[in-house]
């Protein structure tokens, strides 16, 4: 799990049991406004290839700042992973409700 807070929140936890693999702040970050910074996307590849390497094999982001700065492009294509959006995810589940 990727955010701007030091620990996952208790849902993801909960939602995702025992394959619950690592949680992690990027450097720097601790307000959406500082992944908008030059040196934001950096910070965020940084944390996120740590969680790969610890054996994260999909990451969650758990703020919605991170789709705000387009970052799960970027993590696919240098982490080889799949990326979950929350937004994107929010409204693929949006648009089955609606039939």
């Amino acid at each position: 799990m990727l955010g701007i807070r030091d620990q996952a929140p208790p849902a993801v936890r909960a939602v995702l049991g025992e394959r619950f693999a690592g949680e992690a702040r990027p450097r720097g970050v601790h307000r959406t406004t500082d992944l908008q910074a030059p040196e934001g996307p950096g910070a965020v590849l940084e944390a996120a290839a740590g969680l790969v390497e610890a054996g994260a094999d999909t990451l969650l982001l758990a703020c919605t700042g991170l789709n705000t700065i387009g970052i799960r492009p970027l993590l696919e294509d240098r982490l080889g992973v799949p990326v979950v959006d929350p937004v994107l995810a929010a409204g693929l589940m949006a648009s089955y409700t609606r039939g």
